[in-house]
């Protein structure tokens, strides 16, 4: 059946009559609705802007970007695991785990698998990981 948009008065196909939006009006409501939401959550925010920090800071503004794998990955050896020696999925790890400190002396490459025993441990009787 053929309804009108109450919003933009354009005429759209729907299955049921009781359709009040068209498929583009609809989808900008939701947005709106998460907007406004937002907005009771962090009232600095105006409606309209986009959220998180992609939108204000790029490049050497952006919080991540002196702190990002890639500048770590420069400052030391990142060829193996220092833990078990291998090869596939390397990270770098901070020692002290304050990920603000960057310095060479703090960073150390360990594979995801070593990561994961580092932070996590398991549970003995079901094997599953817990949070430390």
């Amino acid at each position: 059946m053929i309804l009108k948009c109450k919003r933009c008065d354009s005429e759209f196909e729907a299955k049921r009559k009781d359709k009040k939006y068209c498929e583009s009006c609809r989808k900008r409501i939701d947005v709106e609705i998460v907007m406004r939401s937002r907005k009771k959550k962090h009232p600095e925010v105006e409606v309209g802007v986009g959220s998180g920090n992609n939108s204000r800071n790029h490049g050497v503004t952006h919080p991540s970007y002196t702190t990002g794998i890639a500048a770590y990955r420069k400052m030391i050896d990142t060829k193996k695991c220092a833990i078990c020696g291998s090869k596939e999925h390397l990270l770098v790890h901070h020692i002290d785990e304050n990920r603000l400190h960057n310095e060479p002396s703090n960073l150390v490459c360990w594979c995801k698998k070593c990561h994961q025993q580092h932070h996590t441990k398991r549970d003995p009787k079901t094997g599953q990981y817990l949070a430390k």
